[in-house]
């Protein structure tokens, strides 16, 4: 709409020009018109050069933002790739390792020891997401605050991890433990002693807490960002989110 205006006041603005010129020099209409007749060629020149710098103008605008377009569908969906990423991570840790243990008295013990990657490319640059600043700005707080919940339960594991097999494992073959008998809590708080009887099972609560609160609040900003992306590009292609049963 603006661009239209755009043309019409340059128009208007020529042949207005042309009219308050002609006035100005004390000539009749009837030999304005005469006149008119004699420069209509470099008149319709100048019309043509004017629209056709504008329309060049326009295209160049249009490609502008085409790029711009494609490059925020891209980097919005690149965020979407990288929180479902870090979904999955936890929520099959968490079905495979946690989920089994949950029940066991002595789950501080049981559990398995598996580090997981802290990979710097699960990251969020929040930077490429700015086009959602006008949009919803809150949600670029709440991604940049996921993504340091990820690394805090990524981060929980493998400390206990590192417990596990750093401290415990070599505690309890010091104390003649045997992985086929069965044993009580209390064997397994005198096999340790009570320091790192603590220590593990302090970690492993870390462990149930961050990963379990986690997966629930990642599963949660991905079906935010989604719905945004999709208001935002309503004709494109967005990620698929398809959450584990």
């Amino acid at each position: 709409m603006k661009s239209s205006e755009g043309i019409l006041t340059g128009i208007i603005g020529i042949w207005v020009g042309i009219w308050l010129g002609a006035v100005q020099s004390g000539i009749s209409f009837s030999t304005f018109s005469f006149s008119l007749n004699e420069y209509l060629p470099a008149i319709v020149t100048l019309l043509a050069a004017f629209l056709g710098a504008w329309f060049a103008f326009k295209l160049n605008s249009d490609k502008e933002q085409k790029i711009e377009h494609n490059i925020n569908l891209i980097n919005g969906n690149s965020a979407l790739f990288i929180m479902i990423m870090m979904y999955n991570n936890l929520k099959n840790y968490q079905e495979k390792v946690l989920d089994p243990e949950r029940s066991n008295s002595i789950n501080y013990i049981s559990l398995k020891a598996i580090n997981l990657p802290s990979d710097n490319s699960l990251q969020i640059n929040i930077e490429i997401l700015k086009f959602l600043l006008d949009k919803n700005p809150q949600l670029l707080f709440e991604l940049k605050i996921e993504e340091n919940r990820y690394n805090s339960a990524v981060g929980a594991i493998n400390i206990r991890t590192t417990s596990h097999s750093e401290e415990m494992q070599p505690k309890l073959e010091e104390n003649g433990f045997e992985e086929e008998k069965a044993y009580t809590a209390t064997q397994m708080h005198e096999f340790l002693g009570n320091r790192l009887t603590g220590v593990m099972i302090s970690n492993t609560k870390e462990v149930f807490k961050h990963v379990d609160s986690t997966v629930d609040s990642l599963s949660n900003i991905i079906d935010k960002l989604r719905e945004e992306m999709l208001k935002t590009f309503p004709n494109e292609t967005i990620i698929n989110f398809e959450k584990n049963s």
